[in-house]
């Protein structure tokens, strides 16, 4: 059992490695966005099963994102609707090159439902309210901070405020305990320096 772990481990590290490879931006927005996660998910109270799922889900939530056209990827502004059923196929690679791997843990399932919304409105199967799990409820805040947070080559990286307010105008999208305890994680020290790594990132 102990050799599995350390396998699935090993494959994990593998994978961000090829993330990191393939886009360097994408592997600095899952480094942000796990050490996000995981301290939104510990400010929860959430289990260390939970925990343990976030911190995994984290750090392979861009993996599907390799497979993307590149100019589709980092076009700025709006996606055509045809550009966005593009986009959304991350989540499709992503489960594609996870789904045999066994975890123990509900990482893919977490991968999986990260961009579900609380109404409905997101992808890939419209999952809405409990049947969205938590995991993939502090995923999407996270991923959303991170987003944000960090620069582009259209925009600067968006001021804490402006991120939370956007993320509360979202209640119909996102967990608003789960915004709360982001908001909770920012005001820390810990918080305060993940904003300014955020912030200082390369722009894409």
């Amino acid at each position: 059992q102990e050799r599995g772990s350390r396998m699935v481990q090993q494959t994990i590290h593998a994978l961000v490695r090829a993330i990191e490879a393939s886009d360097p931006f994408l592997g600095g927005h899952s480094r942000i966005m796990g050490q996000i996660a995981v301290r939104i998910a510990k400010t929860l109270g959430l289990a260390a099963r939970d925990v343990a799922t976030i911190e995994a889900a984290a750090s392979l939530s861009q993996v599907g994102k390799m497979f993307v056209p590149r100019e589709v990827l980092t076009k700025p502004g709006a996606l055509t609707a045809e550009e966005k059923k593009v986009m959304e196929q991350h989540v499709e690679y992503a489960r594609d090159l996870l789904k045999d791997i066994e975890f123990e843990l509900p990482v893919l399932d977490a991968v999986y439902q990260m961009n579900e919304r609380l109404d409905g409105q997101g992808y890939p199967l419209g999952l809405s309210g409990d049947a969205i799990g938590m995991p993939p409820r502090v995923l999407a805040v996270a991923n959303a901070f991170a987003a944000m947070a960090r620069p582009r080559s259209y925009r600067a990286a968006m001021p804490v405020e402006k991120v939370l307010n956007i993320l509360k105008e979202d209640s119909a999208d996102y967990d608003s305990s789960v915004v709360e305890a982001l908001r909770k994680v920012l005001e820390t020290p810990e918080g305060e320096r993940i904003v300014a790594q955020a912030a200082a990132s390369k722009a894409l």
